[in-house]
């Protein structure tokens, strides 16, 4: 009987390792992100477009709300230290019935962090990142246009401008514009911007923009949750944090990308780098993610020794937190 008991035991264990190894699978496949499509190559004829531009659309045809209908889309927009044309992709949702006389008002919806990749894009998923929209099957049934934008960087060609608010106020902009050139949505110049986080600074910035960027554009309202402001306290209340090391590692990678002068060397120790680097690479998109999933034990050790007063005091730091810190302007 003392082997069969032994057996049994046996086969219990490798039952449970079996579970075990089943389980980490499939919560790896959640996090996976499909790769990014030629939908979101830049076109050639770039240079000829106007800012708000419809390049290019495809259907989702996941996960759309009832009565309505939604497309990626991918329009021009310009780049915020050189002015020149750029293709930045997002998504669409369009109600179903009919549009009144004076067409339908727009809702600019801005993400929060998703990732500072290409990948990360929130309209790569299936169902075009339409579970990443608060408010949307509401907005729908009250016949809104609700547009997203992805920012420039994600998914199409990178870097990403991550919470550069010039930047983010160009795309949540020219996707109102592009909103109002698609045809199929029957938009009129009338919008709404609403925001989580790092999308609630980009309304900000956007409110900010929009009488000088596109006064064409007539702005009804701005909801900023959450959002990103005063950048140096943020950073350093949070940078203890597992959320913190996170969103400081893309934060600051993102920004030795996408400014000439930021060198990671001034800011974070060299062993720092390589894990920060590491974790910028990695999205933040689907309900399962969680940010402390993106930050390995090891790297949790090495990382958040950002070195003194370099996030106030160093150059051209201290001058890149002050110019994406919404303050300067009324809206």
């Amino acid at each position: 009987m003392r082997w069969l008991l032994w057996f049994l035991g046996f086969l219990l264990l490798v039952a449970v390792a079996v579970v075990v190894w089943f389980v980490l699978i499939n919560r790896d496949s959640e996090l996976q992100i499909a790769p990014v499509g030629s939908f979101y190559e830049t076109p050639s004829n770039l240079s000829s477009e106007k800012p708000g531009s419809v390049l290019r659309t495809e259907p989702i045809t996941e996960g759309v709300p009832d009565g309505a209908r939604a497309w990626r889309i991918l329009y021009s927009s310009t780049a915020f230290d050189t002015g020149k044309p750029i293709a930045v992709s997002g998504a669409i949702f369009v109600p179903t019935g009919k549009a009144p006389s004076g067409g339908r008002q727009v809702v600019a919806w801005a993400h929060p962090t998703t990732g500072v990749a290409s990948k990360c894009a929130p309209s790569i998923p299936a169902n075009g990142g339409e579970d990443m929209i608060p408010g949307l099957e509401s907005f729908l049934q009250d016949g809104y246009v609700v547009v997203a934008t992805d920012y420039p960087g994600r998914g199409t060609q990178g870097p990403h401008p991550y919470l550069v608010g010039s930047s983010e106020g160009r795309a949540v902009l020219d996707s109102v514009r592009a909103a109002r050139n698609f045809s199929r949505a029957k938009a009129s110049d009338q919008f709404i911007l609403w925001g989580h986080s790092q999308g609630g600074q980009a309304v900000l910035f956007s409110a900010q923009m929009a009488p000088e960027y596109a006064p064409e554009l007539g702005l009804a309202g701005v909801a900023a949750a959450a959002p990103a402001v005063e950048l140096a306290e943020v950073l350093a209340l949070d940078v203890a944090k597992t959320a913190g090391k996170v969103l400081g590692s893309m934060t600051l990678v993102a920004w030795s990308e996408v400014y000439p002068n930021a060198d990671l060397h001034q800011v974070l120790p060299s062993a720092s780098i390589p894990p920060a680097t590491n974790i910028a690479n990695r999205c933040v998109i689907t309900k399962s993610d969680a940010l402390h999933d993106l930050v390995r034990v090891e790297e949790l050790k090495i990382l958040g020794f950002v070195k003194p007063d370099a996030l106030t005091k160093v150059q051209p730091g201290a001058t890149i937190i002050k110019k994406n810190t919404p303050s300067a302007t009324p809206i």
